[in-house]
């Protein structure tokens, strides 16, 4: 059920009801294929949005803002992605 309620939510660009719905269908199975392939469709989800606000930063610096915190909340804190997100939203990149 959780797998639905992420798909629902990623096809409607509810992007951080997805990624909630996912994690919580992780942790009640955590061999679950569907809540890994969730999250990896958010993953490149975060990606495309990360890349977005690169470009955006000097045109539109609010809009860059808007896309990489949606990015940070929806990546998990341990990637590589996550940190890059972070890094930039700090000005360090």
């Amino acid at each position: 059920e959780m797998e639905e309620k992420g798909e629902q939510y990623l096809a409607q660009g509810r992007y951080e009801e997805a990624y909630q719905a996912w994690r919580m269908a992780a942790e009640l199975d955590p061999d679950s294929p569907s809540a890994r392939q969730g999250m990896e469709q958010l993953s490149a989800v975060a990606a495309r949005l990360y890349e977005e606000a690169l470009m955006l930063q000097l045109t539109s610096p609010s809009q860059a803002q808007e896309k990489l915190q949606t990015a940070l909340k929806i990546t998990d804190s341990s990637s590589q992605l996550h940190r890059q997100i972070q890094e930039t939203l700090e000005g360090r990149s």
